[in-house]
């Protein structure tokens, strides 16, 4: 057996690197799937949550993909469970990300609306491959995938659907194959101070 050369090392390695990270992330949401974890509301400043995370994601979006942000007026500080927010965004984009195979934009805007009530709107919108109507009616079944062998795992769409239901909102989705992708996630709006209220109020009872 010959030894790797250092190309050839280096290259091996790094498809080894690869495979640790998939076979991690998969766990995670594998565990994150598999249990509802346990809420932890806080005051959050819900921009900036988002803003740091797509900070993040600006490492695994390729050149050829513009990632985009705005953001309406606020306040945007609520009382939410970040990590779960923070799932929702990384999931979302992720898989933006995903159904643009040549060049393309990613838009992620926030929103706020107090008609009929008051409402957090985080809207992900791609000009992907799009889905038709037979796959919109599954992408939210775990381990379902429309993607090619290795790129997909069919659980970050699920993960995304259980971490908006566990925050109490609703997620909306309008595709059309060729012309990209749309995902409106609706959260409720709950003020820091009525939640500590609510909370000290619960633990007098």
């Amino acid at each position: 057996m010959q030894p790797l050369r250092h190309e050839g090392l280096e290259e091996a390695l790094s498809g080894m690197e690869e495979a640790v990270q998939r076979a991690t992330r998969l766990t995670a949401q594998l565990l994150a799937f598999g249990r509802r974890s346990v809420l932890r509301p806080d005051a959050t400043d819900i921009r900036a949550v988002v803003e740091s995370t797509l900070e993040l994601l600006r490492n695994v979006v390729p050149e050829n993909i513009q990632l985009k942000f705005e953001c309406g007026e606020g306040p945007f500080t609520a009382s939410m469970d970040q990590a779960l927010l923070e799932q929702i965004v990384l999931n979302l984009v992720t898989n933006a990300r995903d159904a643009i195979s040549d060049q393309g934009h990613i838009m992620v805007a926030l929103s706020r609306s107090a008609q009929p009530e008051q409402t957090v709107h985080l809207r992900v919108t791609d000009d992907g491959i799009g889905m038709d109507e037979s796959m919109m009616q599954r992408i939210f079944e775990p381990f379902y995938t429309s993607k090619a062998t290795g790129r997909g795992t069919g659980l970050g769409l699920a993960s995304v659907q259980g971490a908006v239901t566990q925050l109490g909102g609703r997620i909306r989705v309008h595709s059309q194959p060729g012309r990209g992708s749309s995902f409106e996630v609706v959260l409720p709006w709950v003020a820091p101070r009525a939640s500590e209220e609510r909370r000290a109020e619960q633990r007098a009872v």
